[in-house]
């Protein structure tokens, strides 16, 4: 899908730069692989899929209770149909995220991503 960004969106991701990405990333993983009861499923991860803009009538299965975690919904698989793939595209992401940085590949390597530089 095309999406286009407002100024509020380019203001966020200024933002989000600013942030200490490592701490985040060990407490969203932490907050990931916490497994909840299943009586507490819907309503937690029906919050947690709100608050991100979460798809929920892509969700296979359907119902939010079969998801033991926020990682369970997020690494989910989707409901046929529920993102076709553009077969003109060169490229195409299925995922639900926003760039937040972007540069060079050198010597094998890309920097910036959560403040960390990665071998490809």
């Amino acid at each position: 899908r095309t999406e286009t960004h407002t100024p509020a969106d380019v203001q966020l991701v200024s933002l989000y730069r600013l942030l200490p990405w490592r701490e985040m990333s060990r407490l969203a993983a932490a907050i990931h692989e916490t497994k909840l009861p299943e009586w507490s499923r819907r309503h937690v991860l029906g919050v947690w899929a709100v608050a991100l803009g979460v798809d929920l009538s892509e969700l296979h299965p359907p119902d939010l209770a079969h998801f033991h975690s926020v990682g369970d919904l997020f690494a989910r698989q989707l409901a046929p149909g529920a993102r076709p793939v553009d077969q003109r595209a060169a490229l195409v992401s299925p995922v639900d995220g926003l760039v937040i940085s972007a540069g060079p590949v050198e010597g094998g390597r890309v920097s910036n991503v959560k403040g960390v530089s990665y071998s490809l």
